[in-house]
């Protein structure tokens, strides 16, 4: 054979080797992001469940609170208002307390407008007796967010124009 024709082989080689390979890493990533939802869901769930009386280890506690408090990023905003929904429908007034508190946050924060559209869309504004007020806390919070976004932008397009008209 030429080395023409060998390295060629080579290469065909490589490919048929390589190609299940990315296809395996894509799924793999495509999997931890599925495992991070699932992260953030587990890490809510736990906290509701330590909020509301049912775990008493304090390592357990500890570990709960430590991962709970590190939620801050605009991506752990599904799952609580997942959470927020399940302890509204539960009545269980610390959870609505603690969830609400950390949505507003990381609303007031968040310079996505998808994040307070999903709130908006997916808030399940009940009746929660006297915890009512921070469901809709959290409601009002989304609102505004997407007003203080949709207000920068139009501003920034406001004097982007300006600014071109003043150059001419």
């Amino acid at each position: 054979m030429s080395s023409k024709s060998t390295a060629w082989m080579l290469l065909i080689a490589v490919a048929v080797v390589a190609v299940p390979s990315l296809a395996r890493s894509q799924q793999t990533r495509q999997a931890q992001i599925k495992g991070e939802d699932t992260d953030y869901d587990r890490i809510v769930e736990d906290f509701i469940q330590f909020d509301i009386g049912n775990i008493r280890d304090p390592a357990a506690i500890q570990r709960i609170k430590a991962r709970f408090n590190g939620l801050k990023s605009d991506d752990a905003i599904p799952a609580l208002v997942a959470g927020l929904n399940r302890s509204t429908r539960m009545r269980a007034s610390c959870p609505i307390t603690a969830l609400s508190s950390k949505l507003k946050g990381i609303l007031q924060n968040s310079q996505d407008p998808e994040v307070g559209a999903h709130v908006l869309r997916n808030l399940e504004l009940r009746d929660a007796g006297g915890y009512t007020r921070h469901i809709r806390g959290v409601h009002d919070a989304a609102e505004k967010q997407l007003i203080r976004l949709k207000t920068k932008a139009g501003a920034e397009k406001h004097f982007k124009r300006r600014f071109e008209d003043e150059g001419r």
